[in-house]
């Protein structure tokens, strides 16, 4: 299941409204930032990659780890539930989608543990992960001291379509793999005689952004406690301490540096016209203690501008019009400002370790009320006035105004700061609290 526990503290659950003196906190039902559901497997069209089905070929470009995440399908046409632990699963039985297949998936990938492969240069040491696609083991050479994550993907039961997916995630991968923000393919290993295609990958020994954030807590720094100062009467609080200045200033500069990194890799695939589709922490891996972040995943990204492929990705991070839209029933949307939807809320997730709705649909109470005050974001999280500026910017409904990667990648390596100031938050609340 999805993991929860979000960090506390300011923008951990709590919104901020001014009573007599000075701004205090109070709960506010806000989500907190928990894994997303993905929806199906797109339609996305790409250049043929049938030299990867028929010759078994080995190549090393480059070493760290994809762990997948377990895609939840929306309800497929023709498909009857099905039940598997505590979730409902709509997936075709018998096939990758569904949570019982994934189970006996991992029984029987167990076995492979040990296992040499690559002509007996790389060994098979453990389980990483289980997606809906396949097993990730952690490998090691055998010749020299270095570790991969091997993603097996099975072959076996597959149709045409469900093969040209599997093709095509790893001709995408290849592609994208050049650049350092990405994690990088070394390899792959697809015999015509074998069960699995082998996908060896980078392994990232410190896990997913999603962990960084919620469970290592290595972007947050708690506020500074609020004192009024004595020598006002309006309630203000009193100069913030240099040390804390520093040390804010030290935790907006990691994060503006991994979130930098992401925008650099997802500047790279909309030049070269490549999507992603599913932008979320959970693909974004980490080295380096979380200073180094590197884009994973390739399964939804799509070469087509616009798409009729609604609700793909995962629902957090969907744009309202990826969802069908919000007024009126679209027939496609872009899939760039879909991106950059998704990156508008990865940067809250850094900032404030929370998300700021369920879902961006009229359905969701928060975002409702959004749509009402676009400066509901503001009210709720603690962010400086610059990167509430920059949010508007990008979780605009009309994808035509919204501002490109490029766009977002200078606005924010401006910011003087991303978290807001005592004084700031008193200044802002102070004015929204003032009756008219």
């Amino acid at each position: 299941g999805a993991k929860q526990g979000a960090p506390r503290g300011r923008g951990r659950g709590h919104a901020y409204v001014s009573r007599g003196r000075g701004p205090h906190r109070r709960p506010h039902d806000k989500p907190e930032l928990r894994r997303g559901d993905q929806s199906h497997t797109p339609h996305a069209r790409w250049p043929s990659s049938s030299t990867c089905t028929n010759a078994s070929f080995f190549f090393f470009l480059g070493a760290e780890a994809l762990r997948p995440r377990c895609r939840k399908r929306s309800a497929v046409a023709g498909a009857s539930p099905c039940w598997a632990g505590d979730e409902v699963c709509y997936a075709p039985p018998h096939t990758l989608g569904c949570p019982a297949t994934l189970a006996a998936m991992a029984t029987t990938h167990r076995h492979l543990q040990g296992t040499l492969i690559a002509d007996g240069r790389l060994e098979l040491l453990s389980t990483l992960g289980l997606g809906a696609y396949g097993v990730v083991y952690l490998a090691r050479g055998v010749h020299r001291p270095q570790y991969y994550a091997v993603k097996c993907l099975n072959k076996v039961g597959l149709d045409q379509r469900q093969r040209a997916f599997q093709l095509r995630e790893i001709f995408v991968h290849t592609m994208m793999s050049n650049h350092p923000n990405v994690v990088r393919l070394h390899g792959v290993l697809d015999h015509p005689g074998d069960a699995s295609v082998y996908v060896v990958l980078e392994y990232c020994p410190d896990g997913d952004l999603f962990e960084m954030i919620t469970e290592k807590q290595r972007y947050y720094l708690p506020p500074e406690p609020y004192v009024a100062d004595p020598r006002a009467s309006d309630g203000r609080p009193i100069p913030e301490h240099p040390s804390y200045t520093r040390a804010r200033a030290q935790t907006d500069a990691l994060i503006k540096h991994v979130f930098d990194q992401i925008l650099s890799a997802v500047e790279y695939f909309h030049r070269v016209g490549v999507y992603h589709r599913d932008l979320k922490p959970e693909n974004i891996l980490c080295s380096d203690g979380g200073r180094r972040v590197k884009v994973a995943d390739f399964g939804l990204a799509t070469s087509d501008r616009m798409s009729s492929d609604f609700g793909c990705g995962s629902s957090f991070y969907m744009s309202p019009e990826c969802q069908g839209g919000i007024t009126t029933r679209l027939t496609e949307y872009s899939t760039a400002a879909n991106d950059v939807w998704s990156l508008g809320i990865i940067l809250i997730n850094l900032i404030c370790g929370r998300n700021p709705w369920k879902q961006a649909t009229w359905q969701d109470d928060t975002f409702r009320q959004y749509l009402r005050d676009p400066d509901l974001l503001a009210k709720i999280l603690p962010i400086s006035d610059d990167v509430h500026g920059i949010l508007r910017r990008i979780f605009t409904l009309s994808p035509e105004t919204r501002c490109s990667v490029s766009d977002l990648r200078r606005w924010i390596r401006a910011v003087p700061r991303l978290q807001a100031s005592n004084e700031e938050l008193w200044r802002r609340y102070h004015v929204y609290d003032t009756p008219d």
